[in-house]
C-alpha cells in the first residue's frame, strides 16, 4: 500500500499529537520521523501503523488512490 503523505501530516496535525511523541512511541528518532514524512526516508509499516493508532486515523483513508 502506498500511502498519501499529505493526508498522513493533515491527520497528525488534527490529532493534536506531537509528532516528537509519536516519533518516541514508534521507536524512532524526531529527526527520521519528520523524514519519513517528507518522503526522504522510508516510511515503515510499524511507524505507519503507531501513526494512525496514535492519532486515530483509518490506515486506509490515508492511502493512495491511483
Amino acid at each position: 500500500m502506498k500511502v498519501d503523505l499529505d493526508r498522513l501530516k493533515e491527520g497528525i496535525k488534527k490529532s493534536g499529537v506531537r509528532q516528537r511523541v509519536i516519533a518516541e512511541c514508534a521507536g524512532v528518532g524526531a529527526p527520521s520521523m519528520s523524514n519519513m514524512l517528507r518522503g526522504k526516508q522510508k516510511l515503515t509499516a510499524d511507524v505507519f501503523l503507531t501513526v494512525c493508532d496514535m492519532c486515530r486515523l483509518d490506515p486506509a483513508s490515508v492511502a493512495k488512490r491511483d
